[in-house]
């Protein structure tokens, strides 16, 4: 079966293909691995004999993106699995920043009835379950076509190096089909990469495993989440925002992080007249250092507000992955308009453009303060 065929399939023609267990070779977004539905137990069986592992052993199980305007959909991840996670506010931000991705975030799902939890009795570890969206989208596609959760576990025997070689892999017969896209290649996956396990809840925060984000970032974002301001030079535009809305969040006692950045900037201080407005607000952005955008910016973003479309795009082509937290400022407060630059221009404009940047950031903040304050 090609990957053109799979991505077409739904359940009912898998199934007609293979049965009702089956084991499929999948990538992650870090390494290869093999993988089933999570109530396979012929398949759970196949796959722990394969590895040499124990009986009891428990696995990270994947789920599918169901994002909305608002982020990550909870009741919509809820509503899937058949049972109630205990999640809040926090932890729900950390799925917004970090799914589909290679983060694994542990929930409580003790408010369950035996017979809700009765299919994943197998998978709990302290009460808990851990589960990750993953970023490889056919393995996402496959997921929604099966219904149901899978399971996902490395390609190797207990004790060894997982294997990072399709061709070493394929003469292994692990699996019975394959969801691995073209653009997947060895090159591509030289160090397989294990996702980064976090239980984080109550406002609590545990790092159980050390993986491709570092816990350190993870935690910062659980603590205080970053929303991140692009423009081209980082001197006009997204340094206004930034202050801005750093100012507005300490007023209203939110813990967001602001911080911006230009698609070309190389250290330069915030440019006179976008100091002068900010000043007459009583904001001090004299210590403001221009910065370039890039990879850990973003990652450690929750939100990444472009003042343009064009600013957008370069993002999202540089970091395609991380696209479901890029916005236009004002895309992300309803509006299609561009902030432009003031460069090189008189005050006036310089006065015009903050004056808009503001009318956004204060639509942003209050929708901001909404989703922290609401209990989830």
């Amino acid at each position: 079966m090609n990957i053109t065929e799979i991505s077409e399939h739904t359940k009912k023609a898998v199934t007609k293909k293979y049965g009702n267990s089956f084991v499929f070779l999948h990538h992650t977004g870090g390494m290869y691995g093999i993988g089933c539905a999570y109530d396979d137990r012929l398949a759970i069986r196949r796959i722990i004999q394969l590895k040499n592992k124990p009986s009891d052993t428990s696995f990270i199980l994947l789920v599918p993106d169901f994002r909305d305007q608002e982020g990550f959909s909870i009741g919509a991840l809820q509503e899937f699995l058949k049972i109630d996670i205990e999640i809040d506010v926090g932890c729900a931000m950390l799925l917004d920043q970090y799914w589909p991705g290679n983060l694994s975030v542990c929930f409580g799902v003790s408010t369950n009835t035996d017979e809700q939890l009765r299919n994943y009795k197998r998978f709990l570890v302290d009460g808990k379950l851990a589960m990750r969206c993953p970023t490889d989208r056919l393995l996402r596609d496959l997921i929604r076509a099966i219904g149901k959760p899978v399971i996902s576990t490395s390609i190797n025997k207990t004790g060894e190096k997982p294997l990072d070689k399709i061709e070493q892999i394929g003469k292994l017969e692990w699996f019975d089909f394959s969801v691995i896209e073209e653009s997947v290649s060895d090159e591509a996956i030289k160090e397989p990469k294990q996702s980064t396990i976090v239980s984080a809840n109550k406002r609590s925060f545990e790092c159980l495993r050390e993986g491709q984000i570092p816990c350190k970032q993870v935690q910062e974002s659980y603590n205080n989440p970053l929303i991140t301001f692009i423009c081209t030079g980082n001197i006009c535009r997204s340094p206004m925002a930034e202050f801005y809305a750093r100012d507005q969040m300490e007023h209203k006692g939110l813990p967001f992080k602001t911080a911006s950045a230009g698609v070309f900037a190389s250290g330069y201080s915030i440019s006179t007249n976008s100091e002068i407005a900010l000043k007459e607000d009583n904001i001090d952005s004299t210590d403001h250092l221009s910065q370039q955008v890039d990879h850990s910016l973003i990652s450690r973003s929750y939100l990444v507000l472009a003042m343009e479309d064009v600013h957008k795009n370069v993002i999202n082509n540089m970091f395609p992955e991380m696209k479901h937290k890029v916005y236009t400022i004002a895309e992300f407060c309803g509006d299609d308009l561009d902030v432009t630059d003031p460069f090189t221009k008189d005050r006036s404009v310089y006065d015009d453009t903050y004056n808009l940047i503001k009318r956004y950031v204060d639509i942003m903040v209050e929708k901001l303060e909404r989703k922290f304050r609401a209990k989830v």
